[in-house]
């Protein structure tokens, strides 16, 4: 099973929301994942077995793995598209 992490600044209120949105998104296409939130300064202590970072802020750093921004998921412009890209890096 693959894991996802999803970043934000404080790990708490915009990457729950996120988190929601991606789960719903996962269990309808039929994929299990970890999903795992966290603020982006304690990104590395998560990196293990993290095959894909959704990200709600800029990050600074270079990992990896895929980072996509998760902008679109809150705001609903270009949602269907990085929703798309969640899923092909998740199956």
């Amino acid at each position: 099973m693959k894991t996802l992490l999803i970043v934000c600044a404080t790990g708490l209120v915009t990457s729950t929301v996120v988190h929601n949105k991606i789960r719903t998104l996962l269990e309808t296409s039929q994929i299990q994942a970890n999903i795992v939130q966290c603020k982006a300064t304690e990104i590395s202590n998560h990196m293990n077995g993290v095959s894909l970072i959704v990200s709600a802020i800029q990050l600074q750093e270079t990992y990896p793995v895929p980072i996509i921004n998760a902008i679109p998921i809150l705001l609903g412009k270009d949602k269907q598209t990085v929703e798309g890209e969640i899923i092909q890096c998740m199956r």
